[in-house]
């Protein structure tokens, strides 16, 4: 308790913006958030708890029970491991620093990218084996609702595929058990701190509801992911936390519950996952950029970018996983999706000419709480030709210190920072939207033309003598023109940040980029300080490869303008 304590005693130290929340609601100027149940959503009143059922399904057969020989190589958040044959359980047994491959390990997260690289037998063996270790139900992380729903699907596509794991009738109790597990302690926490978690909850109960024909479990299913899409959606089609990953996962998690109400004949839910799918599918198409999908925000350790590319058009790893004749029902779905605009969640693209280039700018400029959002206002993903040039590094692991919060931060991301401080102060769940706009004023404004992106904000008037910042982004066919300005009335230090994977020569306050294909010289102002350093620019969680960080630093006198020229070369 006391550790606990001293943690929000130095939080409050440091965080200027809590001391203000803090006072604002000793002095009643700030109302508490609404009142809540834990774990019970209002919309399932009366449907919990979740009734006993006795499991009966339609899958036959049984799944290889023979005894694996050797060694296989399984694909956890940010690791692989390799388990013997002869030491199955100790797979289970082991602990790992990171608890995000802590939780793969219970998620069985490795076995939709296994493909034909983990024999039945190995998925019947390890199924056993974490069955002895975790017998029933209880509050460690391997029951963690969100755990039990992954690892409860990816044991049913296995079933439906190879047949069922160890004794068929245990193992439908044992799944049956999941949906009680998940249904006891689903993640709602308040319209103010739930996160997509609750939906992945429903996702779980769905799919278990329908496979083993368990009605309550399909219905409580169905009711959390029909509500929980109106909250998690914004009008542009996007996920509201932040994270083009996450969103291209949810887009895959409604593609599975729709092809699980399609092929069980249940129209109605159908319909109903359709109607939510077709828009957010719509949505990830305009985030995909030429050069791939920007990893703007958190990257899920659920499944990697990589294996989930193309999701949306019905395509890609995940699709190819799938029987032929439900990746030609989800072709023929997605095929009819209506053209959505991300804009109005903040998601801001534009493409001019050879240049493309994407941004995420949230709608009260405040990073997405709850959510996977970063530091992002003001940094803009940008493609030449397909080209990533300057990226957004997205995040290898999560955590609250470290390597974790650095790159969560604004200093890893292209935008431009004043004093070291980014443009929103962090976020909390609890912080109502008029205390936001009392911190940092209105909502940001972009605009933009054929040619031009620009953006207006106010997220540094928290600070004394700092008005608004307008960052522009100017295209023609060989250069891109980006100029900033900072209104205000004292001396400030103005940094200006590029991530890029491209090899970096400085001259004076020149900066040449070069690729294979293509090369640039990036101009700077005379009295400009450039700093460069290495990166990690992560495609999957706790996978990256290397990268350059570039910062650019003047000591501005306010109001400040300057421009940077990028020139292409060849």
């Amino acid at each position: 308790m006391i550790s606990a304590l001293g943690r929000k005693l130095q939080n409050l130290r440091q965080d200027p913006t809590l001391r203000r929340w803090v006072i604002a609601r000793l002095t009643g100027c700030v109302k508490p958030p609404a009142p809540f149940t834990a774990h019970v959503p209002p919309y399932l009143a009366g449907m919990l708890p979740l009734p006993i059922e006795a499991p009966t399904t339609s899958i036959r057969g049984a799944m290889d029970n023979s005894q694996p020989s050797g060694r296989v190589r399984l694909v956890l958040a940010g690791k692989e491991v390799a388990v013997d044959a002869t030491h199955i359980d100790a797979f289970f047994a082991a602990s790992h620093d990171d608890l995000e491959t802590q939780l793969s390990v219970h998620r069985f997260a490795w076995l939709p990218v296994a493909g034909d690289d983990v024999s039945p037998a190995w998925i019947n063996a390890l199924w056993q084996a974490w069955g002895r270790h975790n017998p029933e139900p209880d509050d460690t992380w391997a029951w963690h609702p969100y755990t039990a729903a992954e690892r409860a699907i990816n044991i049913l596509d296995a079933a439906a595929k190879y047949g069922w794991p160890a004794e068929a009738f245990n193992t439908q109790q044992r799944l049956t058990a999941h949906t009680r597990a998940i249904a006891a302690k689903l993640e709602y926490f308040g319209d103010h701190n739930t996160s997509n978690h609750l939906a992945n909850n429903g996702r779980g109960l769905y799919r278990l509801g329908v496979t083993l024909n368990l009605p309550e479990a399909r219905k409580i299913g169905f009711e959390i992911l029909r509500h929980e899409a109106l909250r998690l959606i914004g009008p542009g089609g996007t996920m509201r936390e932040g994270s083009s990953h996450y969103h291209l996962l949810y887009v895959r998690n409604y593609v599975d519950v729709w092809l699980a109400a399609t092929q069980a004949g249940l129209d109605d839910d159908a319909a109903a996952f359709g109607a939510i799918l077709k828009p957010m599918a719509a949505a990830a198409r305009t985030l995909a950029l030429q050069g791939g999908l920007p990893l703007i925000g958190d990257i899920s350790p659920d499944i990697s970018p990589a294996f989930l590319a193309g999701v949306e058009r019905g395509n890609g790893h995940w699709v190819a996983t799938r029987p032929a004749t439900e990746q030609n029902l989800v072709r023929a779905l997605l095929t009819g999706a209506p053209k959505m605009d991300p804009s109005l969640d903040g998601w801001h693209r534009i493409d001019a000419g050879p240049w493309q280039g994407l941004g995420f700018v949230p709608t009260n400029g405040w990073p997405p709480m709850p959510g996977h959002g970063h530091q992002d206002l003001g940094s803009f993903e940008i493609h030449f030709y397909g080209e990533p040039i300057f990226i957004d590094p997205g995040r290898g692991a999560y955590g609250e210190t470290g390597e974790a919060a650095l790159y969560r931060s604004a200093d890893v991301h292209g935008t431009l920072t004043i004093d070291d401080a980014a443009p929103a102060p962090a976020n909390k769940p609890y912080y109502p939207e008029t205390f936001r706009r009392r911190i940092t004023g209105g909502a940001p404004v972009v605009t933009q033309d054929q040619e031009t992106l620009s953006l207006t904000h106010t997220g540094f008037q928290r600070f004394r003598g700092i008005g608004k910042v307008i960052r522009q982004w100017t295209f023609s066919a060989d250069r891109l023109k980006i100029s900033d300005a900072v209104d205000g009335n004292r001396t400030a230090k103005v940094c200006r940040t590029f991530i890029t994977p491209l090899g970096i020569i400085i001259q004076g306050s020149t900066i040449e980029l070069r690729s294979e294909k293509y090369a640039f010289r990036m101009h700077c102002d005379a009295d400009t300080t450039i700093k460069t350093d290495p990166i990690t620019l992560w495609h999957a969680y706790g996978h990256g490869r290397e990268g350059t960080r570039i910062t650019l630093t003047s000591m501005a006198s306010l109001p400040w303008q300057e421009q940077i020229e990028l020139e292409v070369l060849r």
